[in-house]
């Protein structure tokens, strides 16, 4: 797995605590997550991507049931 397949969270000035990062497919099904947890300052989290078709999907993060990021990647 190389560089290309990897996909960095970062965190950084946000509540300390668990997150929840999950990758879901367009029609909506989650295809991976994982709990992390941050204790403050800067983090990064990789997500690998290897195990993906190519086409597009989104990464939710959410802590205590609230969506904190949404973002939609592509994969080639």
């Amino acid at each position: 797995a190389g560089s290309n397949d990897d996909v960095r969270i970062a965190f950084s000035n946000i509540d300390n605590g668990s997150y929840n990062i999950a990758v879901y497919d367009m029609e909506g099904r989650m295809l991976s997550a994982r709990s992390v947890s941050y204790n403050g300052g800067s983090a990064t989290y990789l997500l690998s991507m290897h195990s993906l078709v190519p086409g597009s999907y989104n990464i939710l993060v959410e802590h205590n049931n609230k969506l904190i990021s949404s973002t939609k990647i592509v994969i080639k």
